[in-house]
């Protein structure tokens, strides 16, 4: 099976390039399960691959600037010895890489119908389905699940085309969909003859090759009846203000989602809610079971979240409309979760709140911000989040006496400690370098960067004079040279140009344009030498 695509960054030292880090790659890759190339070296995954003229080859083509460049092809080792053959584009600043198993690359190549069947193999838990259409095919697929659910064997699916079937309460919101510019994903209803409404979540993509010329385009369509069946159940729950709330517990207790049912009662000295039902999932986030809560006050209950939730009921009875919002629960031990709550209200005193577990999508949406801000091997900010840094540093700058000072760094003969002692010696002496300067800017305050390869950036929360600024890159330049020739034996000496900021209203842009000045004037001037300047507009 072909590792399909991923995306890489390049690493450079001394301005060359000499590895990529590989950022992102397809589901294709992570389904797999055992192996995940996110975050390695494209030397680790491929330690066949030399440098040489491959990536020669990336850097010319990278200097060309020419619009219509070609991919770059070359027969590798995988890490199990496998063949693959990988091809190469520049993307912007990132290199777009495709990854084919050799032995299978000719039965995939261009027969888009076949690789669908591998993926919806490997999903077919999921109730998906997905029409591909060319210019010379249509092609339908569908996973046993989604089958299941339709009633369907996958040749009467394959005749079966379900735009056809889109139900008539549906239509004019699939008919705009279907004609308009932006394609984001829309609920709509199936309804084939003598059988029930079947909902769909149904999204478009555009298939292309590596050079971007369009082959063609995919509907994809994922069954999400059990979740809207539950969304009805409760909206029926409030159109018909139901006396007897038990009658629905047990199927209310089958969702995925969990449903309370708060009623208003006059407090002491303020209006309380008593929970009249929840389900099993509901009751989760507050540690107790279900049989424990019901009769018990919200105060009681959720004693952290209560006044916010209690507002928001108030909101909804007031307005008599749905209210959603988000909310963080948290319990004796800490932080319990983060949920997304509907309410709605179901009598004069009474309301229906319909909340979904958020925590997996916010722990994951902050691992994917930490990976997109920081470096991988050193663990220090990157490049991105320096210029959030930056940003966040001005917003905080009211005068001049909120100054403070940011330095590039670049080691010198890098490039040479790459060559003669390898790549993993490198990565060490990357390592340790980057924590020499978290040590040394720890004391004045401050955040360390690695922007590429062997360069650095330094933000000071202060602002010394010119004079400040040079005692204190000489005394870093000591303590760096000092600590690698005791502890590696290595004469690290590295060039720093260092810019003084105190203007309110100058831009990061600028700050990094002269500190980068600033720093090439200090390696004009020879190996282990320092320049100090500051912004002026």
């Amino acid at each position: 099976m072909p590792l399909d695509i991923v995306l890489a960054k390049p690493i450079y030292a001394d301005h060359e390039i000499c590895d990529l880090e590989i950022i992102w790659a397809n589901q294709m890759i992570l389904s797999r399960g055992d192996f995940n190339p996110v975050g390695l070296n494209l030397r680790q995954v491929f330690p066949e691959l030399h440098a040489g003229d491959w990536f020669d080859f990336l850097r010319e083509q990278k200097l060309s600037k020419t619009s219509n460049q070609s991919p770059r092809k070359v027969s590798v080792y995988g890490p199990s010895g496998i063949p693959y053959e990988l091809t190469t584009l520049w993307v912007g600043e990132f290199v777009y890489a495709h990854v084919s198993d050799i032995e299978v690359k000719q039965a995939l190549d261009l027969d888009i119908p076949f690789a669908l069947q591998l993926i919806f193999k490997a999903v077919s838990a999921a109730p998906m389905a997905v029409k591909y259409q060319s210019r010379k095919t249509i092609a339908r697929l569908a996973t046993a699940s989604f089958l299941d659910r339709a009633n369907l064997t996958q040749e009467q699916f394959e005749a079966t085309d379900l735009a056809d079937y889109v139900d008539i309460r549906d239509l004019e919101k699939y008919q705009i969909w279907s004609h308009g510019q932006q394609r984001d994903a829309i609920e709509i209803r199936i309804t084939r003859p003598g059988r029930e409404s079947q909902w769909v979540s149904i999204a478009h993509s555009v298939v292309g090759n590596l050079i971007n010329h369009t082959d063609g385009s995919m509907d994809w369509y994922l069954d999400i009846t059990d979740s809207e069946k539950s969304k009805e159940l409760i909206q029926d729950l409030a159109d018909s203000k139901a006396e007897t709330i038990e009658l629905i517990g047990k199927a209310l207790n089958e969702g995925q989602d969990g449903i309370a049912i708060w009623t208003r009662v006059a407090g002491d000295s303020e209006c309380e809610y008593v929970l009249d039902f929840i389900n099993d999932v509901g009751a989760k986030p507050a540690g107790k079971r279900r049989e424990v809560l019901i009769g018990q006050n919200l105060s009681t209950v959720l004693p952290n979240e209560s006044q916010r939730l209690a507002a928001l009921f108030e909101k909804t009875l007031r307005t008599e409309q749905k209210q959603v919002d988000i909310v963080e629960i948290d319990g004796e031990a800490g932080w319990i979760g983060t949920y997304e709550n509907t309410v709605i209200p179901l009598g004069e005193n009474q309301v229906v709140a319909y909340f979904r577990d958020l925590s997996n999508e916010r722990r994951e949406k902050k691992r994917l911000e930490w990976i997109a801000n920081h470096d991988h091997l050193t663990g220090l900010i990157n490049r991105r989040g320096l210029e959030l840094a930056l940003e966040e540093r001005f917003s905080s700058m009211s005068s001049p006496e909120d100054g403070f000072a940011f330095a590039f760094l670049d080691l010198d003969g890098f490039k040479k400690i790459n060559d003669e002692m390898g790549h993993e010696r490198g990565d060490v002496v990357l390592k340790e370098f980057g924590q020499q300067l978290v040590e040394v800017v720890s004391r004045v305050g401050g955040t360390v960067c690695r922007i590429a390869g062997d360069e650095f950036g330094l933000i000071l929360n202060w602002l010394g004079s010119e004079q400040d600024c040079s005692d204190f890159l000489s005394s870093l330049r000591e303590q760096v040279q000092t600590n690698f020739k005791t502890n590696l034996k290595i004469d690290l000496r590295f060039c720093a140009g260092l810019v003084r900021v105190n203007q309110p209203n100058a831009s990061v842009s600028e700050v990094l344009r002269v500190a980068d000045r600033a720093m090439y004037a200090a390696k004009h001037a020879g190996k282990n030498q320092f320049n100090v300047s500051s912004i002026q507009l």
